[in-house]
């Protein structure tokens, strides 16, 4: 996505924002529990460092439908209840991570 168009994208959602991206920031974990609201839409934490995640984050967000977590080279676990309340997750992508075994 060109920069102009991304940055247009979140001038128009600052206000009510349903959309958390956090690309190429050099996070290691990812963003703290009160940051994921409820009504999120989608969520981008694609190209970054992330490695780590609190074993018992579990984001409430039922509207979540799509969540990007590629390119974080060094995600080998993401667990179990990180995903429990995401029930309108459609989208994951862990392309270019390390994780080899996913939660039930």
């Amino acid at each position: 996505m060109h920069d102009l168009i991304r940055d247009m994208a979140l001038t128009i959602t600052k206000h009510n924002p349903r959309y958390m991206v956090k690309l190429g920031l050099e996070l290691t974990e990812i963003p703290k529990i009160q940051n994921w609201t409820e009504d999120l839409d989608k969520v981008s934490l694609m190209d970054n460092s992330i490695h780590d995640f609190s074993p018992d984050t579990s984001p409430k967000c039922p509207t979540l439908s799509s969540l990007v977590l590629s390119r974080n080279y060094l995600l080998k676990f993401i667990p179990e209840c990180f995903f429990e309340q995401m029930c309108g997750l459609c989208v994951l992508n862990l392309s270019k991570t390390s994780i080899e075994q996913l939660p039930n």
